[in-house]
């Protein structure tokens, strides 16, 4: 069973943190995030966080929030927004039902299996060995699972739900390492330009945002196994 759903907050230095912020877009209710970034990093560094990590045990809850606050000399809407800032490296997966265009019949017949979820289904299903195994034990095509083990592995990325992991796989942006490697321009121009056939979403990320989701999957491990 994989575990690499996630980055490894661990492994995630509180300097490639400050780079993120430095370097990348981010929304207008974020804004604050960009002010004195060397300033507040510095702060951090003081109170010995070195990763992302220690960031999110240190602002887990409101209470831990104030303290550090009064400790760092931050301010409390900062360490929200930075909280919710880490926690967004930690997409919350999502039911495989939620997906359009799955076959029902699989997903009932993978949910019989325990599984039902994005995050179950990369577990199981991200290595050729876990789908075949997944074959035997739900009847389910080696080449069914592995678009499910494709959707699993896209919503993985920040900002990608239930109808943009439709979007991308159909686009041919069928993997983090294929969005890893994508082309901003193209690839917005084709989300948009599937999303107008299709019809799956009357509101379409921006570009910005579509960046955002190529940044975030260039920090992701690239571990889906695709042959069949």
């Amino acid at each position: 069973m994989n575990d690499d759903y996630h980055i490894d907050l661990e492994e995630y230095s509180l300097e490639m943190f400050q780079h993120d912020l430095e370097t990348r877009y981010v929304t207008p209710s974020r804004a604050s995030l960009k002010e004195d970034i060397p300033g507040r990093f510095a702060l951090l560094e003081a109170q010995e966080i070195a990763n992302l990590e220690q960031l999110n045990g240190a602002l887990k809850t409101t209470k831990k929030i104030e303290d550090f606050s009064a400790r760092s000399g931050l301010p409390l809407d900062y360490l929200v927004l930075l909280r919710r800032e880490v926690n967004s490296y930690l997409p919350k997966p999502f039911d495989l039902a939620k997906v359009p265009g799955v076959n029902l019949d699989h997903i009932a017949a993978l949910a019989s299996a325990g599984i039902k979820t994005t995050r179950q289904m990369f577990q199981h299903g991200i290595t050729r060995a876990g789908r075949s195994e997944l074959a035997a034990q739900t009847g389910i095509s080696e080449s069914s699972l592995l678009e499910l083990a494709r959707l699993s592995d896209l919503a993985r990325i920040w900002g990608v739900g239930p109808v943009f992991t439709r979007i991308l796989l159909e686009a041919g942006y069928d993997s983090v390492a294929r969005v890893a490697g994508a082309d901003l321009g193209v690839m917005y121009a084709e989300v948009n330009r599937l999303n107008r056939e299709k019809k799956y979403t009357p509101i379409m990320a921006s570009q910005q945002e579509v960046g955002m989701c190529i940044e975030y999957a260039r920090i992701l491990p690239q571990v889906l196994e695709v042959s069949i």
